[in-house]
């Protein structure tokens, strides 16, 4: 092993296993056993101690040579300096604890723990439970120091996540998984009423003291967002560019569906038929229309050889549990762990009836191929497959050019390939994939322009017959969330554009082949899987795509 690669591993390891502490959630995530009793750190001595951190990875990446390295090594590398650059900063400019009340909120913490049971639950959960109040004590302490700084989106978002989060732990104390796990009933039960306690008097805390006295705005800065654009994602447009390409696919986007709805309706009332294809409610079976249309979706996948498909993580369907339904609407995907070769993934379905349970057939389409095939599942099973995919600097990449860019190309793949038979199946497809570009517009503008939401929200496209409560809803449950949508959008055209040169490129390949290698490398940055898969030709031609897409300056 050469000199270069021994180094960055053993700059890796121990690296990792520091940082992980002060991000114990991840680590759950990511599969990384040791740190299932912990929350995040958010001590000033820790974060002191967490910059010092990043700043000694940074150093000693600079004295590796990425040309010393194979090339899965030197994207690791790439992902990691990315990765330690955007925290470096955030952590000096953007210190989320003065400002965001939502990620204080435990409920997470908690609700992983449950998705994911292993042989250290009963630990893991007593440890986590016993430190919520002196961590949500802790949180209050920081948010008073410069309560003008939080945004009152965030207050609003805190409280409606706060309550739900009252509801979950309210549940799991009550219900069957903490009756089997715990013989003693009363112990457990009691580190439950204390972190409940504790979560009701911070939720007070942030509605009565906090909330007077916020008005701070949720967005990071341009030259933040930038960042992000450039070191998560790794793209070459920045935010403005992003702007410009989101209002060219959302013009297109529209116009398909203006004509889509005159051929179904004889009306250009778009938002008229969308309302109607949303209202429309489906009864009986629910699980079973579900499975059927997801068994349909499998075949067409299979006939048509778009990707090769593995039996190794089957997705099982469920009802949501009581615990878990005020987390969810409609639906939720929960990927097998990381590291666990046989584990299965759910999709978690709340019941008809439930507040939370839209299940109109517009949204069951929509929901089985984005979340599941090919979609989200068919991408993460993929990886699975793959050594490569399984390092921790890909484990723990947060693009999501990657993730929920290549469930929004799956849906379009599926659209342009005549998987909807049925006119009203392929609107309401093309509804949601408008959802795309006005969301990746309001990402730009609450982050770079200081503007509120609902500024954002009268200044950004709307879609006809949407509900602007919807939108809304959505906004604050991402508030703080930076670069999230933007990746969205930027993963799929990219993936288009990419596929586009690669067949110019090798006239041979299959679109199989194409789907195969390109997810063979993890839920990366789009871009860093491009270059990995098809070589830096392809990943350039698709980026000039993409540019001239977003037309000139």
């Amino acid at each position: 092993m050469p000199d270069d690669t021994r180094e960055f591993h053993a700059l890796t390891r121990e690296f990792y296993q520091v940082w992980l502490r002060f991000h114990p959630v991840a680590a759950v995530d990511a599969g990384v056993p040791g740190y299932e009793t912990l929350l995040p750190a958010i001590h000033d001595d820790e974060f002191g101690a967490l910059a010092s951190w990043l700043e000694s990875l940074m150093s000693g990446l600079e004295g590796i040579s990425p040309a010393s390295l194979d090339e899965d090594l030197r994207l690791d590398m790439r992902l990691l300096r990315g990765a330690a650059t955007v925290e470096h900063h955030a952590l000096g400019e953007q210190d989320w604890r003065y400002r965001d009340p939502v990620r204080f909120l435990p409920v997470r913490a908690i609700r992983q723990l449950v998705l994911h049971p292993s042989r250290m639950l009963r630990t893991a959960l007593s440890e986590r439970l016993s430190h919520i109040p002196e961590y949500l004590r802790q949180a209050r302490s920081h948010l008073t120091t410069a309560p003008e700084l939080v945004p009152p989106e965030l207050i609003e978002a805190a409280l409606g996540q706060g309550e739900t989060g009252v509801d979950h732990l309210s549940q799991l104390r009550d219900g069957p998984l903490v009756k089997l796990t715990f013989t003693d009933q009363t112990g457990i039960r009691a580190l439950f009423d204390a972190a409940i306690a504790g979560l009701r008097g911070y939720l007070r805390f942030v509605e009565t003291e906090l909330a007077p006295q916020a008005e701070g705005t949720i967005g990071c800065g341009r030259a933040h967002f930038d960042r992000i654009l450039r070191k998560r994602h790794f793209l070459s447009l920045n935010a403005d560019g992003v702007s410009r390409l989101a209002r060219q696919v959302f013009d297109t986007l529209l116009r398909e569906l203006s004509e889509l709805c005159r051929e179904i309706t004889g009306t250009d009332d778009v938002g008229g038929l969308i309302e109607r294809l949303e209202a429309e409610q489906t009864s009986g079976d629910l699980l079973g229309f579900y499975r059927q249309e997801l068994a349909r979706i499998g075949d067409f996948v299979h006939a048509n050889d778009f990707v090769s498909l593995t039996d190794e993580h089957p997705l099982n369907l469920l009802e949501t549990p009581d615990c878990l339904r005020s987390q969810i609407r409609g639906v939720a995907y929960n990927p097998p762990s990381p590291l666990d070769g046989g584990e299965a993934a759910f999709l978690y379905v709340n019941p008809l009836g439930h507040p939370n349970n839209p299940h109109s057939p517009a949204a069951i389409l929509r929901r089985c191929l984005r979340e599941c095939c090919p979609g989200r599942h068919l991408a993460t099973t993929h990886a699975a497959r793959h050594p490569a995919a399984r390092t921790l600097p890909r484990r723990l990449d947060r693009s999501t050019t990657l993730t929920d860019g290549w469930a929004a190309y799956g849906m379009r793949l599926m659209l342009d390939q005549g998987y909807c038979a049925l006119p009203e199946q392929r609107f309401s497809l093309l509804a949601e994939l408008l959802r795309y570009p006005q969301r990746a517009l309001l990402d730009v503008e609450i982050n770079t322009n200081g503007i509120s939401p609902e500024r954002a929200y009268a200044r950004a496209p709307s879609i006809p017959g949407m509900a602007p409560e919807r939108l809304q809803r959505h906004l604050i449950l991402h508030a703080g969330a930076a670069g999230q949508w933007v990746g969205y959008l930027m993963g799929w055209v990219l993936i288009e554009a990419a596929r586009d040169a690669a067949f110019q490129a090798q006239p041979e390949l299959k679109l199989r082949d194409f789907h195969d290698r390109l997810l063979a490398h993890g839920p990366i940055a789009a871009p860093l899987a491009i270059g990995r898969a098809f070589g830096p030709a392809v990943l350039e031609a698709a980026e000039q795509t993409v540019r001239e897409r977003a037309g000139p300056v």
